[in-house]
């Protein structure tokens, strides 16, 4: 037996030997088609095709297959077993269109819309991360990704003042739900602290993000919440306390705009600026842009502040009632049908409500009594000055209708109205009389409707309007006494401003990587200065296209206003573990401004008018942040070129060129519910002359529930008074001679302190604001008239000491 199996294990090794051996090639520059031959298989090729392919090979091989597998290697061929014959064939390339026929890959959709979990409202502007991309969803909350695999998906959603949300999504169609991070308390629930972010700065290039929920919390009346918070971001100018038309990265006033809803508000007078024209109770999201903006955004060289209202109650009632020694602010949201809702609000000031003298140290009655240590201050002997403090009215109301069509499309409705009065009256010395007021009224509606298709594509369809009606009256004089006082004269100035548009755009994802959005928008501007019209036709389009290469964005992007005007931009964003890195830079055009003119009396006035020539912007942005556990850094430099800006000189308004550079900084720490957060604000402004302006702002939120106590500081030296339009300190001429504001620095330190507590079915919050708690004596400009023998500066005064308290009830 042992011999026998001896036997046959000699026998197979001696076959495989053999075979070996039988497969062992040794030729040198032999042709392909010579040496399969000496493979002595049943092989099928074309001899005159491989004859071409010569070989030099020396081994041994296992298996037939492996010896053809190894000499077609590299080779366009391709080897096939068919009824034992081996057939060997070459390979035929495709053309381009049959390529892409062939390896395209199957295209899967993932898509949805972000909302509030709470109340169903649609999240604008949301962040998406995943492990190869980033995105963001758009104005309706809308997001939508094109995959190759039909695998679950990990995503992170990111919302202002929202718990973030890591989840598994599968294909299809998804309703996203985020929970709010509770700042005010609803009751008495105590929320878990979280990385909810509450101010978003570097995330995109020249954006702010802020949450109208920390807005509230901050000193000062909580009508104007939406501009006091954002004049403490970095960037903005908060010296000399401008108009709520913001003064951003050193552009001047009419240059930045203010987009409420889709339809664009102009600003007002404002009584220490304690109201504005926005009702923080219809604020849902704030995002300023300050330069280096995309395509789809249009006609400022400024920034642009785009504030989304909220669609409204669709599950049950709400009722908010906010009254001050100031103002009453009435709320109410209630749905009326199934997925639809109606809100309404209302504001009306009463400054007799309470005795403004014993709540301003200053007083409410203008004076130019040179006993107050702070008269003509800013100024030299030679120029004089006035302060004072303005009777002022202010009521506006706000109506909307909001709702769905289905799960995906949705519309709204917003409409706005505003009455504004400002007066004042002076008598002094023989030398001055001023009797002026300005009444004003602003109106503005818009109506959108969002359709989403089925692979998460959406159009928009917005139309809106929006009207400025101003309407002065002066009567002043200055001069000496008896024969020589001169007389009054008067000036009266109607001014419209009117501003109508339709908007088209289309967002889709034609691949993986690809997020394209087309638009085109058709604006009509009519402008009225004492019954003189003209008007403006601005038909536009606009192409974006956001690329994603795994981790880096590139968003090259077109406008192009069919007036001649091309306007490329381009934006880059790459983020990389807690850091990102973002660039911009674009051209832009303006065609409406807030400009001065001289009126009869030889004093100036701004108004709002079509420009004869457009305004021209260059903005380039680049900057770096780095954010976690709250913890948020970025610094942000730019550099702006403005062609066409209007300057104001002693007798005529002029046009000229500016360079803005500058560079902003800030920081901010979540600890809880707490926050801290500092900024600080670089610009240098060359036309003429140079200036360089610098502001150190900072502030803080304490929980301390149900307590909560916040504080404001703000300190800016080197920026002019804004009677050149912001620039040039303020330089007029008088004969031979100029006279120049002196650079005065501004600072102001605020302090509230807040209380909530739970009444039965009701939420109460009830405060105490105290404004300039150090009576630091600032001023903000006016307005200017001069003669042949004297220039006077009319200010209003700055914010004093000033106590403010509050009392809200939520049902």
């Amino acid at each position: 037996m042992r011999r026998l199996s001896l036997f046959i294990i000699i026998t197979l090794l001696f076959v495989t030997a053999s075979f070996s051996q039988g497969l062992h090639l040794s030729v040198s520059d032999e042709p392909l088609s010579k040496t399969l031959r000496r493979l002595d298989l049943d092989l099928s090729f074309d001899a005159r095709a491989l004859s071409k392919y010569s070989l030099t090979v020396e081994r041994s091989f296992d298996s037939p297959q492996q010896a053809i597998d190894f000499l077609l290697k590299g080779k366009p061929l391709v080897c096939e077993q068919i009824n034992g014959v081996y057939v060997i064939s070459q390979i035929i390339e495709p053309t381009s269109a049959e390529r892409k026929k062939y390896v395209q890959l199957p295209v899967f959709n993932l898509y949805g819309i972000i909302r509030d979990a709470h109340s169903g409202e649609r999240l604008p502007y949301a962040y998406i991360s995943s492990s190869h991309a980033t995105a963001s969803g758009d104005v309706n909350g809308v997001f939508d990704f094109k995959l190759h695999s039909n695998n679950p998906v990990k995503l992170k959603f990111s919302y202002l003042g929202y718990h973030d949300l890591d989840t598994l999504l599968n294909l299809g169609n998804h309703n996203i739900e985020l929970f709010p991070k509770p700042i005010t308390l609803r009751g008495l629930t105590v929320a878990s602290s979280s990385n909810a972010m509450l101010m978003q700065s570097g995330l995109s290039s020249g954006e702010v993000r802020v949450n109208q929920q920390v807005a509230i919390m901050m000193p000062g009346n909580a009508d104007n919440s939406v501009f006091n918070i954002l004049q403490l971001m970095p960037g903005v100018r908060a010296s000399g306390e401008p108009p709520n038309n913001l003064i951003v990265w050193g552009s001047s006033m009419g240059e930045s705009s203010v987009v409420f809803d889709g339809f664009t508000l102009y600003g007002m007078k404002g009584f220490n600026d304690n109201i504005s024209s926005i009702n923080p109770y219809m604020v849902k999201d704030i995002r300023l842009m300050k330069g280096g903006y995309n395509a789809s955004q249009g006609s400022r060289v400024g920034a642009i502040t785009e504030i989304t209202g909220i669609d409204g109650r669709r599950y049950k009632p709400s009722f908010k009632a906010n009254l001050s020694n100031l103002t009453a602010n009435l709320f109410a949201s209630a749905p009326i049908a199934k997925q639809t809702s109606l809100t309404a609000a209302y504001r009306q000031t009463f400054y007799k409500l309470y005795d403004i003298e014993n709540l301003n140290s200053q007083g409410n009655n203008a004076s130019s009594s040179k006993d107050k240590p702070w008269h003509g201050a800013g100024l030299r002997p030679n120029q004089s000055a006035i302060y004072i403090l303005p009777n002022y009215r202010f009521s506006d109301g706000n109506i909307k209708l909001s709702g769905q069509v289905s799960d995906k499309d949705s519309y709204y409705i917003s409409l706005y109205a505003a009455d504004d009065k400002f007066d004042f009256s002076l008598l002094g010395d023989d030398n001055y009389t001023i009797d002026a007021s300005e009444e004003s009224r602003q109106y503005g509606s818009a109506a959108k409707y969002a359709k989403m298709w089925a692979r998460g594509a959406i159009s928009d369809l917005a139309i809106s309007f929006s009207q400025l009606s101003t309407k002065t009256d002066h009567l002043q004089g200055i001069g000496g006494s008896g024969s020589g006082q001169q007389a009054l004269k008067s000036t009266k100035l109607s001014n419209v401003m009117q501003e109508s548009a339709i908007k088209l755009k289309h967002r889709f994802r034609p691949h993986e990587s690809h997020q394209m959005e087309i638009g085109s928008e058709w604006m009509v501007y009519r402008s009225s200065i004492n019954g003189l019209e003209n008007t403006l036709l601005k038909p536009s389009l606009f192409i974006i296209d956001n690329i994603s290469l795994k981790k880096l964005t590139i968003s090259p992007g077109l406008r192009f206003d069919l007036r001649n005007n091309l306007l490329p931009r381009l934006s880059i964003k790459m983020p990389f573990d807690q850091w990102t890195a973002t660039a911009a830079w674009g051209l832009y055009n303006q065609y409406i401004s807030n400009i001065p003119i001289h009126n009869t009396s030889n004093n100036y006035q701004f108004v709002w008018q079509i420009l004869d020539k457009p305004m021209r912007s260059m903005h380039t942005v680049a900057g770096l942040a780095y954010s976690e556990n709250g913890f948020l850094a970025s610094v942000e430099g730019y550099a702006k070129k403005i062609n066409n800006a209007a300057r104001l000189s002693i007798d005529t308004t002029y046009m000229t060129d500016i360079n803005i550079y500058g560079i902003d900084l800030f920081l901010k720490k979540e600890i809880g519910k707490s926050l801290v957060f500092g900024s600080y604000s670089l610009a240098s402004i060359r036309e003429y002359s140079s200036e360089l302006g610098q502001e150190l702002k900072s502030g803080a939120v304490i929980a301390l529930s149900p307590f909560y106590i916040s504080a404001t500081y703000i300190y800016g030296t080197g920026f002019a008074n804004l009677s050149s339009l912001g620039h040039g300190r303020g330089q007029t001429m008088m004969g031979n001679n100029a006279i120049v504001d002196e650079d005065k620095p501004y600072s102001r330190l605020d302090l509230s302190v807040r209380y909530s507590f739970k009444l039965r079915t009701a939420t109460m919050n009830t405060g105490l604001s105290v404004l300039n708690l150090l009576d630091t004596q600032n001023v903000k400009y006016n307005y200017m008239m001069a003669d042949k023998n004297e220039v006077t500066s009319i200010y209003t005064s700055a914010t004093p000491f000033t106590t403010m308290f509050f009392l809200e009830v939520i049902f």
